[in-house]
């Protein structure tokens, strides 16, 4: 039997580590591939993962806005349905008429505390008090299509009555320097009638009943 020598063993480890360093780069080289390969796909499913989330944010804080609202309904001695309704409304036209939740709110509690049937002394009808006169202008402006009576449902009177804010709010916004004077000429205005000036102790405690509601929705 032919023995190997020292310089064919030699040779014969060189080689073998040759082979061995190649079959290492080339392992490595498709591991570091892999490696790239799947933090480009978790990268992509986190920013789309993020994206969802993101594009549920608005939902969520819908429900949570709505569910706040009911709360504070619900001990207010409206029933659960009720609530319910009122809450969405008040989102919706807060959403679309870009009015602050918590001043409507504020509003109805000043005006009837949240009594559904309430009526002033002076006419002012349902749970944001509107005038007769003034709820038929904007039923007719609206197309609503209702009568007078329909000022007793919240849902319709809350409509129409954001809708008045809302004029009103953007009617001062061309006459005042600050939000903080257009809201007490507009909520004045929303109280006693327009050309009236600053209702002082009206604005005074929609202002307290505002950081009120608001503290209950952030909550």
């Amino acid at each position: 039997m032919k023995k190997s020598t020292g310089v064919v063993l030699r040779e014969s480890y060189d080689r073998m580590r040759k082979k061995w360093r190649i079959r290492w780069l080339i392992t490595n080289f498709f591991y570091l591939i892999l490696v790239g390969i799947l933090g480009v796909t978790l990268f992509s499913e986190k920013a789309s993962f993020e994206q969802k989330i993101l594009g549920q944010a608005p939902i969520i804080e819908n429900y949570k806005l709505k569910g706040a609202i009911y709360e504070i309904l619900r001990h207010k001695g409206i029933s659960l349905g009720q609530g319910m309704d009122i809450a969405q409304v008040v989102a919706i036209q807060c959403k679309e008429l870009e009015l602050p939740p918590g001043l409507v709110l504020a509003l109805m509690k000043n005006e009837s505390e949240f009594h559904t049937n309430a009526r002033s002394n002076k006419g002012a009808m349902g749970i944001m008090q509107i005038m007769p006169a003034t709820w038929d202008m904007y039923v007719k402006k609206l197309r609503l299509g209702v009568s007078t009576q329909a000022a007793w449902d919240p849902l319709v009177n809350i409509k129409v009555a954001t809708h008045i804010l809302k004029d009103l709010f953007d009617t001062y916004k061309t006459k005042s320097r600050s939000e903080d004077e257009i809201w007490k000429l507009t909520l004045s205005a929303y109280n006693a009638g327009p050309n009236v000036g600053v209702q002082t102790k009206y604005v005074r405690d929609v202002k307290i009943a505002q950081k009120e509601m608001n503290k209950k929705i952030e909550q």
